[in-house]
């Protein structure tokens, strides 16, 4: 059947608000996407989170899009010789150029991000899997019962009253959980794997280090 609607009352009904949103370039997003869809390789400068300098890459792009509030490109940097991820936000001077390319028909961004709970996938997940295991409490335990972060979380309550709940989750990479777990605070606690422990309690000590 037909749905008739007034757009200004789905204004008043519905909304979406994201915190730490990266403002896209329009221009920039439509040459790497034509670029995907064209299978054309790419050039640019790029510099890395932390680097002083940016250096130029050549990549033959597979994907585009947005991930948690963010724009990224990915695909295989010729140079380097892998899959790699590129912010949109810290792309400068991008040329689209002649040289195609073939897609690898394996390829499957799905499985590319399955690794993480974001964008970051450098490690292959079947020679370095984690096994993440936290204890969590207070809100963070209800909250954790109803979102889910990655298609391998599990949750068990420790308790009758689900107020302090254990996560389960297999990641390739623990960089963005470690940012995760710190903003949970103390009602988060680390069980394993030991590099996620390492990674959190060294955080913990040079934020604690600045008051």
């Amino acid at each position: 059947g037909k749905v008739s609607m007034n757009w200004r009352s789905l204004d008043e009904a519905f909304a979406v608000k994201e915190n730490g949103v990266v403002h896209a370039d329009l221009t920039l997003f439509g040459k790497l996407a034509e670029a995907v869809l064209q299978q054309k390789e790419v050039s640019f400068q790029y510099r890395k989170l932390g680097a002083t300098t940016s250096g130029k890459r050549r990549l033959q792009p597979y994907h585009v899009g947005e991930i948690g509030g963010g724009w990224y490109v990915i695909g295989h940097d010729l140079e380097r010789e892998g899959l790699r991820t590129f912010a949109l936000q810290r792309i400068v001077g991008l040329n689209v150029l002649k040289t195609t390319f073939e897609r690898p028909q394996d390829f499957k961004i799905g499985e590319h991000l399955g690794g993480s709970i974001g964008v970051w996938n450098n490690q292959d997940m079947d020679t370095n899997a984690f096994d993440v295991k936290l204890h969590t409490s207070g809100w963070v335990a209800r909250v954790v019962q109803e979102r889910l972060w990655h298609p391998s979380q599990k949750t068990k309550p420790l308790d009758d009253l689900g107020e302090n709940v254990e996560v389960r989750m297999r990641l390739a990479n623990l960089s963005e959980i470690t940012q995760l777990v710190l903003s949970w605070g103390s009602n988060a606690k680390v069980v394993e794997p030991s590099a996620l422990v390492a990674a959190v309690s060294e955080e913990l000590a040079l934020a604690a280090a600045q008051y």
